[in-house]
């Protein structure tokens, strides 16, 4: 019998023996001291039956405590283990698809956009799970290999190493130089999966232009140059060119408009030079001021090729002149830029710059665009898509492709006879 069973007993046997007494009892101080006995009883009675109950709750709650401690630890353990052997197989998340960039852009390795897992989130992509590395040695684990097409030859490639790695072609360059860079582009026919380029084409994967007007959520009046500040342009047409001999006919064309305005040329085509070390970007800061117009003539007449020498000048409140095969009213801001292609003649051209020279006031209206709109480089937004892609089960990727023929220059671009005809040189 357990104690508290004994107590209860010996309990019920004095409570009978003060009723019995009770009952034989006639004086107010015995009913006095029945009472107490009475209420006596029942505090014991009930403190012993709470200690029973509470003594067998916790005997429960330790039982099923030590139940969860076993699965938690159990639990912990196995995710420990799997975690491990998601680190060792993956080197991150599971999730995380792994994108390597196996050679370079602009003299970068990282192509400009920087490596780790960090980076689509920090761009807000709404698909963010892909890390970038630039490390060889991570090609067999590699869900897609980044590739720079310029000046490739199918030994630069490396050797693919399952059925399901995506190679992906990134190429900005224009087809003039890259379709024609010794024919080798004619060598990687049924490499590429993907295509990543500005080119505006069924073909192409994840287009991405350099850079496009986005329109302001909020109108930004002070964006606009004063006209006190524009009437300080002393100077009129800038250009910044190294590159004498192009696929197109700038040399030409800013030739012949010398003859009907002052154009101020830098660099090796020119007489006058940017001081040692500077960037031409740099350079055409630091003259932007003196200047109304900038000579954006691309060396390359190809569908949708365009590169900063159009978009610098907008940002440095010059006014860009353009020659080349895009058309510029899908990226740029409108009233924006001056299309040499809108004239009959070179004279023509050089007659508009001269009145907006001597008229401040339609001069400004070049800057108008700049209260609702702003230049931004969109080409990182072509990362959150190719990791879109990737984790999609459902994309068709490409097989058998013709990389040649989608990067074709006779397709694509204008031979330096089509210029001349096009910008009314002869």
């Amino acid at each position: 019998m357990s104690r508290n069973n004994r107590l209860i007993e010996q309990l019920y046997i004095h409570l009978k023996m003060a009723i019995i007494g009770l009952l034989n009892a006639r004086s107010e101080r015995i009913w006095k001291l029945f009472l107490f006995l009475l209420i006596s009883a029942l505090v014991v009675f009930i403190s012993i039956s709470y200690v029973a109950v509470d003594r067998e709750v916790w005997k429960r709650y330790q039982i099923l405590e030590q139940g969860n401690m076993a699965n938690s630890t159990y639990k912990k353990n196995v995710g420990a283990v799997k975690s491990e052997e998601n680190n060792h197989q993956t080197g991150a998340h599971s999730s995380y698809k792994r994108i390597l960039f196996w050679n370079s852009f602009a003299d970068k390795d990282d192509f400009g956009i920087g490596i780790g897992s960090e980076v689509l989130k920090e761009m807000n992509c709404s698909i963010n799970q892909c890390t970038f590395t630039t490390d060889k040695s991570e090609l067999e684990a590699a869900d897609a290999v980044f590739i720079h097409g310029f000046g490739l030859h199918r030994d630069d490639l490396p050797e693919r190493k399952n059925r399901e790695q995506i190679f992906v072609f990134f190429m900005y360059e224009s087809p003039s130089l890259a379709g024609r860079s010794n024919g080798k582009l004619s060598t990687l026919d049924d490499v590429f999966n993907l295509t990543f380029t500005y080119l505006d084409h069924p073909d192409t994967d994840i287009f991405a232009p350099l850079g496009r007007a986005v329109k302001r959520i909020t109108p930004k009046p002070v964006a606009i140059p004063t006209s006190t500040a524009l009437e300080s342009k002393s100077k009129l047409v800038l250009w910044i060119v190294s590159n004498c001999w192009p696929h197109s006919i700038r040399m030409e064309y800013g030739m012949e408009l010398q003859k009907y305005v002052p154009v101020d040329v830098y660099g090796e085509c020119g007489n006058y030079s940017c001081p040692p070390g500077l960037q031409n970007i740099q350079c055409m800061a630091n003259l932007s001021n003196s200047y109304m117009f900038y000579l954006a003539f691309e060396n390359s007449h190809c569908q949708d090729y365009y590169t900063e020498k159009v978009l610098n000048p907008l940002h440095l409140k010059l006014v860009p002149i353009t020659l080349g095969g895009t058309n510029y009213t899908k990226y740029l801001p409108p009233n924006s830029f001056i299309d040499i292609r809108e004239f009959s003649s070179v004279e023509d051209l050089a007659k508009m710059l001269l009145f907006l020279k001597n008229d401040v006031i339609q001069y400004r209206r070049y800057f108008w665009w700049r209260q609702f709109f702003e230049i931004k480089n969109i080409r990182p937004g072509g990362f959150c898509k190719l990791c879109e892609i990737l984790h999609n089960p459902n994309y068709t990727y490409k097989s058998h492709f013709h990389i040649d023929k989608y990067w074709d220059p006779d397709k694509l671009c204008l031979n330096r006879s089509q210029q001349l005809k096009v910008y009314k040189l002869r």
